[in-house]
C-alpha cells in the first residue's frame, strides 16, 4: 500500500520510488508540510519508515506559523543560511542556546534541550565532563503533545529537521530584477517613490505571466547553494542508511525541484520526473515562501501559482537544458559533482548497500576526502544513534565565519563554548585517544579555520606536490612543507578556501595564483563520521 494511502493526516506525501521503481521503497519521501501529523502518523513515518531526517525547504517566515506540532517540537532544528557577504551556507543549531551536553561517570552521553521536546541520548569513553546540567544514565524519552496528538519517541531516537530555505523575499525580488528587461524595472523602481500602486502595477503583469515557470526559473538561478546543501543531506542521510523526507509548504514547487533533481540522479527520464511532479496537481495551494502576502504583490493572479500541471515542470527542464546543459549539469556547476550524483543514485537504489565504507571516497578532488580508516560493520540503533548526534554537532556552526571581517572580529568565548569544542572537551576527558580518530585528507584543497600552531617554519615532509613559495591569498610567504595545525567549527562541513583548479575569475584578482591548488588539507573525525563537501569560505572572495 502507497505511503499515502495509511498516512492520511500528511497531505501530499510519497515514496520517490513511486515514481522510479529502481530506487528502494522507504528510503526518500516527499510531502507537503507535516506539522500537523497525527500520532498515528508519526508512528508511521518514526517507526514503521524509520524517518530520522527531515529537510525543511521553507522559509523562516513560513515557520513561524507552525502551532503545536508534535512532530517538529520532537526534533532538534538546524538552519542553513547564506552569508550575503562571503555567498557560502553554515549550519546553525537552534538549540544549542538552550541544550545541556553532559557525560556521565559511567561513560554515558546525552544531548538535550528544554527548548523543545528532543531528548537524544548515546554513549562515550569513560570519564566525566559536564558543560552545565546534570549526568544522565545513557537513556532518556522524549515526549511532546499538543491538543490533538499526543505521540513519545522511544529511547535513543535522534530526529533530526534541517531548514533550508530554498525561497527568500530578498532573492526572489532580486532574481525577478535579474530577469524583468530593465524597460520594466527602471520605471517600476522611479515609480516606487511616486505611487508604490503604480510601481507594482508594472511589475506584476510579468509576475503574473510567467506564473510558475518564472518562479521555478528564479529558485533554479537563485537558490544554488541551497539546492546543492539539500542534495549533500539526501546524499549524507542514505550514506548512513538513515531514510529521509523533504518538504516545503504544498509539497509540490520547492518539493518537485528538488524531486526532480533526486530523480535526475537516478536515471529516471523527463516524462518520469513529469509525471510525478504533475500528482501534485490536486493539490491547490499558493506556497510562495509567504511572499504572496505582501502588499508588494497586491493583484498576484493566484490562479497562476496553484497545482502543478506538467507543462511547469516541461518548463524548468527546457530552462536547465537552455542555461546549463541538463539538470546534472546544473547540479554540477551547484557543486553537486557527478561522482556524487552517482553516488546517490547507487544509494537510493534497490541494491545500494546502506552506510557507506569509512574507507570509500564518494568525490575526488572537488568535494569529498581520500580517507583512510578502519573497515565498517554494521551499527546498531543506539551505535547509529550516537553516530547521527555526533555527525551532527560536528556539522554545526554557531559562531560565523572568522574571516568574514579579515579575522579581525574573531569571538574565542563563542569558539569555546561552540558544539564542537565541547565535543572534543568531552571525548579527550572522556578517554577519548587521537590515533583511534580517521585522517581525511583532500589534496589540492586548503580549510579555513584558526591557527592554533603556526605554520609558517613549522615544515613537514608531505606527498602533495608544491612549489618554492606556495601561493596563499594573504601577507604571509608560504614555503614548502608549512604545516598549520587549525581549530574549525564543523570539521565534517569545513569552510574551504581554495580548491582544485582556480578559475580565471580568481587568478584575475591574484596575478601570482597558479592555476592549481599547491595545498594539501584533512580534518581528523570520529570512525564513521564522513567529511563533507563544505562550504565557500570568504577568503574564496579575496
Amino acid at each position: 500500500m502507497a505511503i499515502g494511502q495509511q498516512c492520511t493526516s500528511v497531505p501530499n506525501i510519497r515514496d520517490l520510488s513511486e515514481a522510479l521503481p529502481t530506487i528502494k521503497a522507504g528510503r526518500v519521501l516527499r510531502c507537503s508540510n507535516p506539522a500537523l501529523a497525527s500520532a498515528a502518523d508519526m508512528r508511521l513515518l518514526l517507526e514503521e519508515f524509520g524517518i530520522r531526517e527531515l529537510v525543511d525547504l521553507r522559509s523562516t517566515e513560513e515557520l513561524s506559523e507552525d502551532k503545536n506540532s508534535s512532530l517538529f517540537e520532537s526534533a532538534r532544528l538546524t538552519r542553513f543560511s547564506r552569508s550575503w557577504w562571503s555567498g557560502q551556507t553554515f549550519s546553525q543549531d537552534l538549540t544549542v542556546s538552550t541544550s545541556v551536553v553532559s557525560t556521565g561517570n559511567n561513560g554515558s552521553s546525552s544531548s538535550s534541550s528544554s527548548s523543545r521536546g528532543s531528548s537524544i541520548s548515546g554513549t562515550s569513553s569513560s570519564g566525566s565532563s559536564s558543560s552545565g546540567g546534570s549526568s544522565t544514565n545513557g537513556s532518556s524519552s522524549n515526549t511532546s503533545s499538543s491538543s490533538s496528538t499526543s505521540y513519545t519517541l522511544g529511547q535513543s531516537v535522534s530526529l533530526v529537521r534541517t531548514q533550508v530555505s530554498l525561497l527568500e523575499r530578498s532573492r526572489f525580488y532580486l532574481a525577478l530584477a535579474y530577469k524583468l528587461p530593465v524597460t520594466r524595472t527602471v520605471p517600476a523602481l522611479l515609480l516606487s517613490g511616486i505611487s508604490r500602486a503604480w510601481s507594482r502595477g508594472i511589475l506584476i503583469k510579468d509576475v503574473n505571466d510567467g506564473g510558475l515557470r518564472l518562479l521555478y526559473e528564479i529558485l533554479l538561478d537563485s537558490a544554488m547553494p541551497e539546492i546543492a546543501q539539500v542534495l549533500e543531506l539526501v546524499l549524507l542521510a542514505l550514506e548512513g542508511g538513515r531514510p529521509i523526507m523533504f518538504f516545503c509548504k504544498a509539497g509540490k514547487d520547492r518539493t518537485g525541484l528538488v524531486a526532480a533533481l533526486i530523480l535526475t540522479c537516478c536515471n529516471a527520464s523527463e516524462e518520469e520526473i513529469v509525471t510525478d511532479y504533475a500528482r501534485s496537481n490536486a493539490f491547490k495551494m499558493v506556497a510562495l515562501a509567504g511572499i504572496e502576502k505582501r502588499p508588494e504583490l497586491a493583484g498576484l493572479d493566484k490562479s497562476r501559482f496553484e497545482g502543478s500541471p506538467p507543462e511547469a515542470m516541461e518548463g524548468a527542464l527546457a530552462y536547465a537544458k537552455l542555461r546549463y546543459g541538463s539538470l546534472g549539469q546544473y547540479m554540477q556547476k551547484a557543486g553537486f559533482t557527478a561522482e556524487k550524483q552517482k553516488r546517490l543514485d547507487l544509494l537510493a537504489g534497490r541494491h545500494g548497500h546502506g552506510a557507506a565504507s569509512p574507507n570509500a571516497s564518494t568525490s575526488k578532488g572537488v568535494g569529498d576526502s581520500s580517507v583512510s580508516g578502519s573497515s565498517s560493520k554494521a551499527l546498531g540503533e543506539e551505535e547509529q544513534s550516537v553516530l547521527d548526534e555526533t555527525t551532527r554537532i560536528l556539522s554545526t556552526r554557531v559562531c560565523g565565519s572568522p574571516a568574514v571581517d579579515g579575522y579581525a572580529h574573531v569571538l574565542p568565548k563563542c569558539l569555546e563554548q561552540s558544539p564542537t569544542a565541547q565535543w572534543w572537551s568531552a571525548y579527550y576527558k572522556g578517554g577519548g585517544k587521537q590515533q583511534d580518530l580517521v585522517v581525511h585528507i583532500e589534496k589540492r584543497s586548503d580549510y579555513d579555520g584558526l591557527a592554533v600552531f603556526w605554520g609558517i617554519k613549522n615544515t613537514k615532509n608531505s606527498s602533495a606536490e608544491c612549489e618554492d613559495v606556495c601561493f596563499e591569498p594573504d601577507a604571509h610567504t608560504h614555503t614548502k612543507g608549512d604545516c598549520w595545525l587549525k581549530f574549525t567549527e564543523g570539521p565534517v562541513m569545513p569552510e574551504v578556501n581554495m580548491r582544485g583548479d582556480l578559475p580565471d575569475s580568481f587568478r584575475s584578482r591574484h596575478a601570482k595564483a597558479p592555476k592549481t591548488v599547491q595545498w594539501e588539507s584533512g580534518v581528523l573525525l570520529p570512525p564513521g563520521v564522513p567529511l563533507r563537501n563544505g562550504t565557500w569560505g570568504p577568503r574564496w572572495l579575496w
